[in-house]
Parts: C-alpha cells; structure tokens; sequence
C-alpha cells in the first residue's frame, strides 16, 4: 500500500551467549500505515517489548541475531549503520518507555534533556530549542512550562514525567511513535489524560502510534487493529472491534475471558466486627529551620471510619497519594494514628509491638510486589513456616510440616516449590506463596495491598479467584488497596473512595458503581472505561 509507514516481514529476534540462545521473536509479520494506531498485546514474555525495540534496533549488537525486514519508508532497518540509525532514532520513529522515572536522567533538568533531542536532529541554536522546549511541553499539558523546563525528574509526579516523555518523543514530530505501556504506573485518571493527549498529538501531527501494552481496555478504545502475541509469535491479527467480538485463537480467546466479572457471593450475613475503626488521623509533621523545628503538618489521613465484617471485603480506592496504603497500615498498627482500632472487639489502637504481638496473628499483609516482598536468600519453605516459628513454638518439625504441605494445597502449589527460592517462579507463584505465607497462622483478615497490580490479567484473574475461594473457605476478611476499579469492582462487597486522605464516598460496591453520589467517583469510573 501506497501509505505503508512500518512493514516488518517475517522477523526473528535471537538473542544469543557463549552459554545459550534464546529465540524471543519467532517470524512475525504486521505493517502500520500512516496516522495508523496498532496494538500489539500478550502477557509478560510474549516478545512484545523485543519487537517494539527491534524496531529501532536498540538491543545490544554483539548478543542479538535478527532475521527478516524492518522496512521504514523502504529503508531496511536492519541493514542500516550506526550513523544512519542514530538520525532515524527520534526524528523519524520516537518512543516512549514504561517506567518513566528510569528513562529520564536524573541528573539533566527536563528542558536540558529535551533541548538535547532537538539541538541533535534538527541543529537548533541553544535559544530555540529552550522556546520550542517550552512550547512542547505546554502542549503536553505541563503547567508553567517556562519554570518546569528547570525541574528535575525527581521533583515531577509519575503523569507529569511521562507527558514529559511524550513532549521529548514529539519533539522531532516523528512519523512514528512507540508507546511501550505508556500508561502502566499511572493511576487510571491521568492514564485517561495521557491517553487522550496521544489521540489529539497524533491527530495533529498525522503520526502513527504502535501501542505495546496488556491493556485490553484500553486497546478496545484507543487502537484501529490488533496484533496478539505469545510466546514470541503473532498468533492473530485483525480490526480491533472484529477482533474482540469474535476473537478465533485460543490464546485470545483466553486473554478476553480474563476480564473480571462479579467474583464474590453478594450476601453475607455474618455480623461480627473483625475490625473497626473510628476516626483515623495520620499526620506528618514538616519541620524547617537548623533545629528542625515544627511549622506545619501534612495530613495523610483525616477522621476515617470504617466497620469490617467477618467474611466480607472492604475496598480501598483512590489515586496515589490519597492515603489508601497509610490507612491500611494504620488499622494494623503498623503507622502511628489517632483514633481508637478495635480487631475482633478488643482494641489495639496505641499497644507497643509486644503488646501488638497476639495480634500479629490474626491479621496479615499481602504486599504489591511479591518479588520485592519475599527474601532472596531463604527458600519458600523457610519464608512460609517463618511466622509459625515465631507464633507457635509449641509445634514441632513434623507438625509445622503438615501445615505447609496443607498451606500449598490450598494457594494450589506443588510440594517441590519448598526448597527453592523466590526468583526461580512467576509473578503469579511468587503472589501464590506470599498469600500462603500470610495464611499459614490462619488469620482473621488480610490485608491486600494492591496484591495483583503487577500481574497479567490473566493471572491476576487466577489470583483473584484463589483470594475469593480462600474467603469462602476460611470466612476470611480482606482490606482490599486498589487504584484499578474493574478489580475493587469484582472482590468487594463494601467500599471506600478516598481523595487527599478523605473518604469521599463509601458505601455497597454495586451502589457506588450503580450510582456515584460524589464528582471525584464520578471522574474515577469514566477514567476507567466503564
């Protein structure tokens, strides 16, 4: 076709060592017309970030083998040299990383790093390149662009960072951007803005986008075709509305069923108070001056009420830096509070950790990241009987053993996985032994910070239906911390919205989604594609 921009042609990716190759690309084939978006979606591994990267060949010469073509405008990539790909590289195709904070460098102010895009490929002088700089950046929607151009990365928030990523990916006006889960750290209203921000950028400049992300939502509403990959191979391409209205490979079949329906038994009826809380109030004091001392206080968390029921979750939501995760640590006496913490009726608001200690048991933490969460040094079995050595002395070897062989039949775990360590497993069986690990002392309540959000969905759904199967077997309570809707929407039967450390609105989930009371809540639901 006359307006074919990308056309990759049956392209292999190898990376290769004096020990072992591994094939991450195995002969796929797509092509991106202009002012086109495509999405190429799959799971961890599938060979999504290989491909976006082979693109601009940006993998290390010496370990990778490719195969095929990468033609841009009738260019071979791969047969370009160094001096050729450095003026295609983010004057012709631009891309925008993940993790903006690690692609920014912390040293350069944000206007000396953009400035360097533009002084480099289009040869502007110092003077206009600051102006254009700050143009940029106006048009990406950063506020006082001529006094931001002087911060660091560190002084930004995670949306402000990653518009300045898309400011230095626009700033040569590519003909094609690649956006490598843009939107991943972000919570799920600036995910909506800088989603909208790339539709408008990409109208204006008529540029196309290649969109890498495990976002089904998202792609149902931002991409015009989709590419689905797994285990390096595009097992199926079509139009994105023919694509999820009848998908014809098992594998996508099996990546649409992921998404998350009601989850939990609606009704439950037990009346018993597992936690109750009354007027939680976190604050942190800002101290100035030599003698540090106090001038004002940031408060975290202001007057939160909450009344835990025996089998029931709570949800927790909100945007980083609504106070969700110090909530959750402050019903557990794990950050200072005011206000009085009652768990199964007896009250543990301001006990030290030794009188804490009985309590311990009861109440578990399931963390974010359970490869961050789980030590590196001890094996699964000494990180899951850890707790029933401290808490229950009394058993001996042989009884603690029986607990963990029971323990990993329930988070559906081989026997084996005791004596190896943490990163020899998937994110999902890292989750599935930090979840055992919490269970094994037979708690009342878990805590669940976030437990999926580094998951693909999934796996997710899989951990998520093992939470709820654990609930219902064990009547647990769950504290259930999330920034994403769709999951508080599945697991819980109550929930609290919280803005700048207030709770907003609370109430039944399917209430709260039935019929929003408050703006904020409102803006949460649009922002995630309801």
């Amino acid at each position: 076709m006359t307006d074919c921009l990308l056309n990759v042609k049956n392209l292999s990716v190898d990376f290769v060592s004096a020990d072992y190759q591994v094939k991450a690309v195995n002969n796929i084939s797509f092509t991106i017309n202009q002012g086109e978006t495509l999405a190429i979606v799959g799971e961890s591994g599938s060979g999504k970030s290989v491909t976006a990267m082979s693109i601009m060949k940006l993998h290390e010469d010496k370990a990778t083998r490719y195969q095929g073509a990468i033609r841009f405008l009738e260019n071979d990539i791969l047969k370009m040299d160094s001096p050729a790909l450095l003026g295609m590289r983010g004057s012709d195709i631009a891309m925008i990383f993940q993790e903006p904070m690690t692609s920014l460098n912390p040293v350069f102010t944000i206007g000396d790093q953009i400035c360097e895009t533009l002084i480099l490929h289009q040869k502007l002088s110092n003077d206009v390149a600051l102006q254009r700089t700050v143009e940029l950046l106006g048009k990406v929607g950063i506020k006082e662009p001529a006094l931001r151009v002087k911060d660091y990365p560190h002084t930004l928030s995670g949306g402000q960072r990653q518009r300045v990523m898309i400011a230095m990916a626009l700033a040569c006006k590519p003909k094609l951007l690649i956006a490598d889960e843009p939107t991943t750290a972000l919570d799920v209203t600036i995910q909506a803005q800088v989603i909208e921000l790339l539709a408008s950028l990409q109208k204006e400049f008529n540029m196309a986008i290649l969109m890498i992300t495990h976002d089904l939502n998202l792609v149902k509403h931002f991409a015009a075709r989709v590419a689905v990959m797994c285990d390096g191979e595009i097992v199926e391409q079509n139009k994105t509305a023919l694509l999820f209205d009848a998908p014809q490979h098992e594998y996508t079949q099996k990546l649409l069923s992921s998404q998350l329906d009601k989850m939990i038994d609606p009704e439950v009826h037990d009346n018993h108070s597992v936690l109750k809380a009354d007027n939680i109030r976190v604050a942190f004091a800002i101290k100035k001056g030599f003698f540090k001392r106090k001038v004002d206080e940031f408060v975290a968390v202001d007057n939160v009420s909450i009344d835990l029921k025996k089998g029931q979750t709570l949800g927790i939501v909100g945007e980083s830096g609504s106070g969700k995760t110090t909530l959750g640590m402050s019903l557990l006496n794990l950050q200072n509070c005011t206000g009085t913490i009652h768990i199964n009726n007896q009250l543990t608001s301001g006990l030290n950790n030794k009188a804490m200690r009985p309590f311990r048991k009861v109440c578990q933490v399931v963390f974010q990241d359970p490869f961050s969460s789980l030590s590196p040094r001890m094996t699964v079995k000494q990180i899951i009987e850890e707790g029933l050595i401290l808490h229950q002395p009394d058993l001996d070897q042989q009884q603690r053993y029986k607990k963990l062989l029971q323990i990993l039949q329930d988070v559906d775990l081989p026997e084996e996985v005791l004596f190896r360590y943490p990163h020899e497993f998937s994110g999902g069986q890292r989750q599935r032994i930090a979840i055992a690990r919490a269970l094994i002392l037979e708690p009342d309540l878990i805590l669940l910070d976030e437990p999926t959000s580094a998951l693909d969905v999934s796996v997710q759904k899989i951990v998520l239906e093992l939470l709820v199967g654990l609930q219902k077997k064990y009547q647990l309570s769950y504290l259930f911390i999330s920034h994403d809707l769709k999951v508080v929407r599945a697991m819980s039967h109550h929930m609290i919205v919280m803005k700048n450390g207030k709770v907003v609105e609370a109430g039944e989930t399917e209430s709260v989604f039935g019929s929003p009371q408050e703006d904020y809540t409102r803006e949460l639901l649009e922002a995630s594609f309801f």
